[in-house]
């Protein structure tokens, strides 16, 4: 890995904000108009590079982002998130277009919009996921991408609880923390139900294996959210050759022949060019990533001229290979107490309150998803994984990843725009497909900047993915029957009842939602032909602009996706820093 540059510090750092009516910082947003290096979006990959890049004192760095600068303590507190489910003020609040295997559901797909993207607005699980996916992806780009290439990426951007550096970092920025000191006592029942069932406990699924059980680890430090914009970018603005625009939308791209030279944005109610002297890099995520490719003129040149937009780079395969990890939930009455109810009560928030303030602990410190599990699926009768192949079922490897939350509640989008606390105490059990089959796409439905683009999911599209979620469904049913969970738990809702693979469907499609990992809507690989980024995550075809963030995954990881878009960002810093010695 390449070694850090230092670079000097000012003591001011300088940040722009196009949304302000201040004459001084409209003044110096104006000034901003050509530097060394672009980066689009201030999410959790583009704050990394912004710090990694900017250490080289001699590059001006430039980091422009749609959305503001949040200072609120929801996205500072961990348990914070929550309002930020349907928020337009940190959130697209996208969704997608009508789902044929959903009956025609348009699923909501919040994306983060500001300082930290998603990952100011997420729940803060850390999985890095399964050995196999980054093998995986090597298999189809570089050995570069390996797992064993990128263990030391993830070790060097953690800050994490375990004393096991083989595993993991302890001198990195991002803070890791186990839930199992503020874990509630009904995720021990849930782990017992996981012995009786025979799965294994996992004291770490960031260890060696991701199978069994287990607390989750979780982005937090000090009692806050750790994501990249606090540990990466804020003490990173202090250098006086990175620079951050928020509120300044990215319209297009400007090209020189094959050659991106800047970005067109939309800043204080003008429109301007920002040049960029070395490279363009778009971080902008899964949907906007793709997104302003396409507006640029790279992509599918037909599709792209039925808009009236030219073609620069002609790849059909921008925005393609689009995935996601979508989330079944069933529902239990439980004869103990849960956050819900003690919650509810004024006594109960006084005491998450006073948890949270004098020992940084509790449900404020961490959210609600504290317990899960991995787990193979049994009589599934799959072998392979298209291009992307993984070892049978019943071998033991992660097939299903279970969520336990010992809470009940609506959505915001299910309840008026705020999360609301079920009264009566009900646990949740969420479970998802690790590795799904089925692949979409993000296109645009105009060539107007401001127009949300088209992203169509095609959840279930693939059958395979059908056998694995009834595999799922079934295992996560025998699991709230099974030790202690069953003279705990109440089948209020009929499960037991559930047969015909039919009755499991709808009621799957009744309870079932994104749990948030858009990715791959950029694929990394080889040629043009299957690939949108090279492995060294340039766009193929076109000079000094490159794809760093979770759309460059070939395959969706088997777990939560925040970890791995880290370390993506990790080790293009590296590529990047090596390229310039060349």
């Amino acid at each position: 890995m390449a070694m850090a540059i230092p670079c000097l510090h000012n003591t001011k750092s300088r940040m722009l904000d196009c949304g302000q009516s201040s004459p001084f910082l409209a003044g110096a947003a104006r000034m901003v108009s050509e530097v060394d290096i672009i980066i689009i979006g201030a999410g959790s990959a583009g704050c990394v590079l912004a710090e990694r890049l900017s250490q080289d004192c001699d590059r001006q760095v430039l980091v422009i982002e749609a959305g503001a600068r949040g200072k609120t303590p929801t996205i500072s507190v961990p348990a914070g998130f929550v309002h930020h489910f349907n928020s337009s003020r940190y959130n697209y609040c996208y969704r997608s277009e009508p789902e044929p295997e959903l009956g025609q559901q348009r699923v909501y797909q919040p994306r983060g919009k500001g300082v930290g993207g998603s990952g100011a607005i997420n729940a803060m699980i850390y999985v890095r996921g399964d050995r196999r996916d980054f093998d995986d992806w090597a298999a189809v780009s570089s050995p570069r991408w390996s797992y064993d290439a990128v263990l030391p990426y993830f070790r060097r951007l953690e800050r994490h609880h375990s004393e096991d550096t083989r595993y993991h970092g302890r001198d990195g920025s991002i803070g890791v923390l186990s839930t199992r000191d503020s874990a509630p006592e009904l995720c021990h029942a849930f782990f017992a139900a996981c012995d009786a069932t025979g799965l294994p406990n996992n004291h770490d699924f960031n260890g060696e294996r991701l199978d069994g059980y287990g607390f989750y680890d979780m982005n937090v430090r000090a009692g806050l959210r750790s994501s990249s914009a606090r540990e990466y970018l804020t003490p990173a603005l202090k250098r006086s050759n990175l620079s951050l625009m928020t509120q300044t939308q990215a319209r297009r791209l400007v090209f020189e022949g094959r050659r991106a030279v800047g970005v067109e944005v939309a800043c204080g109610g003008e429109r301007r060019t920002i040049k960029a002297r070395q490279e363009v890099i778009l971080c902008a995520g899964a949907v906007d990533s793709p997104k302003l490719l396409q507006l640029s003129g790279v992509g599918d040149a037909k599709a792209l001229a039925r808009l009236g937009i030219d073609s620069v780079i002609d790849n059909p395969r921008v925005g393609q290979n689009l995935q996601d990890h979508l989330c079944g939930s069933l529902f239990f009455e439980s004869r103990e107490p849960t956050l819900n109810v003690t919650l509810g009560r004024l006594t109960g928030k006084l005491r998450a309150g006073w948890d949270y303030v004098s020992r940084r602990q509790g449900p404020l410190a961490f959210g609600v998803k504290h317990a899960g599990a991995f787990v193979p699926l049994e009589g599934t009768g799959l072998s392979g994984h298209g291009e992307h192949p993984v070892q049978e079922s019943g071998d033991g490897h992660a097939k299903a990843q279970v969520f336990f939350n010992p809470i009940s509640y609506a959505l915001p989008e299910e309840a008026g725009g705020r999360l609301v606390l079920h009264r009566h105490a009900e646990v949740s059990l969420f479970y998802n497909v690790c590795r799904p089959y089925s692949r979409g796409s993000v296109t645009l439905k105009s060539a107007d900047p401001d127009d949300a683009p088209a992203i169509h999911n095609r959840y279930l599209s693939d059958a395979r993915d059908k056998a694995e979620l009834l595999a799922a469904f079934r295992q996560v049913r025998s699991l709230a029957s099974a030790g202690p969970l069953k003279d705990i738990l109440v089948d209020h809702r009929g499960y037991a009842d559930m047969h015909s693979d039919e009755a499991i469907l709808d009621d799957f499609r009744a309870s079932c939602g994104s749990i948030y990992h858009l990715c791959g809507s950029c694929a990394m690989g080889t040629r043009l032909e299957n690939s949108v980024v090279d492995p060294s995550l340039k766009v193929h075809g076109a000079e000094g602009l490159r794809v760093v963030d979770a759309s460059i995954f070939p395959n969706i990881t088997s777990g939560n996706t925040q970890a791995p878009t880290l370390m993506v960002a990790e080790v293009a810093a590296d590529i990047i820093r090596q390229s310039w010695n060349t």
